[in-house]
Formats: C-alpha cells, structure tokens, sequence
C-alpha cells in the first residue's frame, strides 16, 4: 500500500501597512518563522518598521493509493 501526502497552506492573518511598495523590495528586509504546522513572514523596511506580515497554517491532506 502507498500513502500519497500533499501540503496545502492557507492564509490566517495578513497585515499590510500603506507604506509597503514592491518596487522597494531592494531596501527590505525578510524574516522567516517556519514550524511543522505553521510559517510566518515578516517584512520590514530599513527603520525596522514591520511593512508587511503573513501567516499561514498547514493542511495535510492524506489518501491511500492501490497499487
């Protein structure tokens, strides 16, 4: 027997500040939390203000596959 295993995240939380601008990804700053069942990022700008922050949570997803 096979057991196929899949991941799929999903968004808990987002903040975004105004201030944020892709086109200064340059002078940014990227923090990462990764756990077994969750991950965070945080962004910040050079005066280490947080611009941008995400979390996500694991979904795990298993099946049984017959040979």
């Amino acid at each position: 027997m096979e057991i196929d295993t899949q991941k799929s995240f999903v968004l808990l939380h987002r903040v975004k500040d105004e201030s944020f601008d892709v086109l200064e990804l340059h002078d940014y700053m990227l923090s990462l939390q990764i756990g077994v069942k969750d991950f965070q990022f945080c962004v910040t700008n050079a005066s280490k203000k947080v611009v941008l922050f995400e979390s996500y949570s694991c979904l795990l997803y298993t099946s049984d596959a017959a040979d």
